[in-house]
């Protein structure tokens, strides 16, 4: 079954050319030169992508886009202009706010201190309003990345006050406590088992890996575990615990805010490949370490 696609432009000679070119690449095209109309009959026909214009009268791009994000539907849109001041402005906030996050460490040098990338990113977002390239109400109507900033950035801070207060090193404390009189190998096998999981509570690697990493280290290392295993063998788990959550990672929400995804799904999924993941690096995985000299 061809893919359904919306292409919304007051321009009929635009509309006939897009028309053809995604018809000849086996799209189901429907056009429309007023966006109200298109607007209503997405519901029933639900469009896997949409191209708009941003200018048109009646209903602009702008007010089309915020109504069809708040009606739920999450089918990606193209969106045209010939605005190439928009563009313009556009890509040099872009390539400003990435060339002031790449030289971070430099502004710590030159002014004392560095500056913070939210700091960047709110910059950023601050010239794109008072350029009109983008307003207040269409920040507003990005529902899916409020919930990122809010409900993320509180994991995250989490994450870090678990770290500050100890919380983690008595955990490894305790954890380590469960295995006295074991060899190292059952310990090992245990505590990369309960430091995988525990990335349930952490909505970052980074913030995971700075929380328990070190702790669990000492312990098993205390414990008669090889230090090059038990260093490789907690910095490779960190890492394939990504995929465990819909919040796992940086980039996780921003994936599952789209939609494709249930988190039923997600959990499910993630579970099956962790089980996957800790039964070949604990056996192939370590063997090959064996081989390497790590143990």
């Amino acid at each position: 079954m061809p893919a359904k696609l919306f292409i919304i432009d007051d321009d009929r000679s635009l509309l006939s050319l897009l028309k053809l070119i995604f018809e000849d690449a086996s799209f189901s095209v429907r056009t429309y030169l007023d966006a109200t109309r298109a607007l209503a009959e997405v519901k029933d026909i639900q469009p896997d992508a949409i191209i708009l214009d941003l200018e048109m009268p009646v209903m602009n791009g702008r007010a089309f886009y915020r109504a069809l994000r708040q009606d739920g539907h999450k089918m990606p849109v193209l969106i045209l202009t010939a605005r190439e001041r928009w563009s313009m402005t556009t890509l040099a906030v872009f390539a400003g706010v990435i060339a002031l996050w790449m030289t971070s460490q430099w502004h710590q040098r030159v002014i004392g201190v560095p500056l913070d990338v939210t700091l960047v990113a709110f910059l950023g977002l601050a010239v794109l309003l008072a350029a009109d390239v983008m307003t207040w109400s269409d920040a507003l109507g990005e529902k899916n990345a409020w919930d990122v900033f809010v409900w993320y950035g509180g994991l995250l801070t989490m994450g870090d006050v678990l770290n500050r207060t100890g919380s983690t090193a008595a955990l490894a404390g305790w954890v380590g406590s469960w295995f006295a009189g074991w060899t190292w190998m059952p310990i090992l096998l245990a505590t990369i088992v309960v430091y995988f999981y525990a990335h349930y509570a952490f909505a970052s690697i980074t913030a995971h890996m700075l929380s328990m990493f070190p702790p669990f280290v000492v312990m098993l290392i205390g414990a008669g575990t090889p230090p090059a295993l038990a260093v490789y063998a907690l910095a490779c788990m960190a890492n394939l615990t990504a995929g465990l959550t819909h919040y796992g990672t940086t980039t996780a929400p921003i994936v599952f805010a789209e939609g494709y995804v249930s988190q039923l799904d997600w959990w499910r999924v993630g579970l099956v490949v962790s089980i996957v993941n800790i039964a070949i690096w604990t056996t192939i995985g370590f063997a090959w370490w064996k081989v390497l000299g790590f143990w």
